[in-house]
């Protein structure tokens, strides 16, 4: 486990590496997400498989760290109640 808060590892990998390029990392995770997901849903590997987590979390990293990077926490984190209050209306009674 790490011992530095995450918003700490964001900034010292923006520094290293920069936002352009952890934009572009950003895509080859989610990349690597969906043909994990194309994997699974065609039974090349078991839906208890390593491989999705690992790349759930790659991606989950990632888009952390490009939020952090836009400082646009507040704003995505408002747009997914609205969002999530939507899916509970189009949800009803279920």
């Amino acid at each position: 486990m790490t011992t530095l808060p995450a918003h700490h590892l964001y900034h010292q990998a923006l520094a290293h590496w920069g936002t352009e390029a952890q934009l572009s990392m950003l895509i080859e995770e989610m990349s690597e997400l969906t043909t994990t997901i194309c994997h699974l849903l065609r039974n090349r590997i078991a839906s208890d498989s390593d491989a999705i987590i690992d790349e759930l979390a790659d991606v989950q990293i990632m888009l952390r760290q490009v939020i952090f990077a836009l400082q646009l926490q507040g704003s995505v984190d408002l747009r997914i109640q609205v969002k999530l209050q939507r899916l509970e209306q189009r949800l009803g009674g279920v």
